[in-house]
């Protein structure tokens, strides 16, 4: 569970800044433990999510072209994302994908399709919305990835 004390203990080890600070106001708001959690626009660590957060489950997805702006503008990075090490991205889209403990999609969230409808608890999205382009359909998918008295987080 994430405590005052251990904030800038999770910082260190898992490289995040705003991103834990974040979560601990979501999990005091609307709670992580045992929830199937949707993270859009960005990708915890497993290890922080699971040990620290307590999910049933974490899916993340990340659009594509977020990260190939970032390499256009010089090769910056930034962090609160698995992207960096990931060997091979060519199977991390949304199709013939079998959901696991731990997901992760290089994929707009515009695109999700039906299967992944009524599946989610919450969705937790920091610092994401200025950077979707449609965000309208965004949002409409986000809806409908929740179950039912689903939340948002944002």
């Amino acid at each position: 569970m994430l405590t005052e004390s251990n904030i800038a203990e999770c910082q260190a080890k898992f490289h995040l800044s705003y991103h834990v600070t974040f979560a601990r106001i979501c999990q005091d708001l609307v709670g992580f433990e045992g929830k199937d959690v949707l993270e859009v626009g960005g990708s915890l660590p497993p290890e922080f999510v699971f040990d620290y957060l307590h999910v049933k489950s974490w899916s993340a997805i990340e659009t594509p072209d977020y990260e190939e702006s970032l390499k256009d503008a010089g090769g910056l990075s930034h962090t609160g994302t698995i992207i960096p090490n990931i060997k091979d991205t060519s199977n991390l889209g949304f199709d013939n994908r079998k959901l696991e403990k731990y997901n992760f999609f290089l994929e707009n969230i515009e695109n999700l399709p039906q299967e992944y409808y009524g599946k989610y608890d919450l969705i937790f999205s920091i610092a994401t919305f200025e950077h979707i382009h449609k965000l309208p359909a965004a949002l409409d998918k986000m809806f409908l990835a929740l179950k039912p008295g689903g939340k948002l987080f944002s």
